[in-house]
């Protein structure tokens, strides 16, 4: 699942309006057959039994961090390596021999 995938879905809502956004779509068609036959009851029953809100509320502040100090690193590491190639080669003068 990419981020534009959810993003093209949430998009789409906006034209359809529909009660419910199955993401991957291929999901919508089997979605659609357990609306039509579970009570809502039952299905919030059982939402709640396999915490599906999990990854909502489950995130690990932990990991979060650790995740996001490797996320900077990366990118100071780019940013330096990127400044350093665009600095001016010093050397001989352009035409020289």
């Amino acid at each position: 699942m990419d981020p534009e995938d959810v993003a093209r879905a949430v998009v789409d809502s906006v034209h359809r309006t529909p009660e419910t956004i199955s993401v991957p779509g291929w999901l919508a068609p089997g979605w659609s057959v357990v609306q039509a036959l579970v009570p809502s009851f039952v299905e919030n029953r059982v939402r709640r039994l396999v915490d599906d809100r999990r990854a909502l509320t489950g995130i690990d502040a932990e990991s979060r961090r650790a995740y996001t100090e490797r996320i900077e690193r990366h990118a100071d590491q780019h940013a330096t390596a990127v400044t350093a190639s665009a600095a001016p080669k010093r050397g001989r003068k352009a035409g020289s021999r």
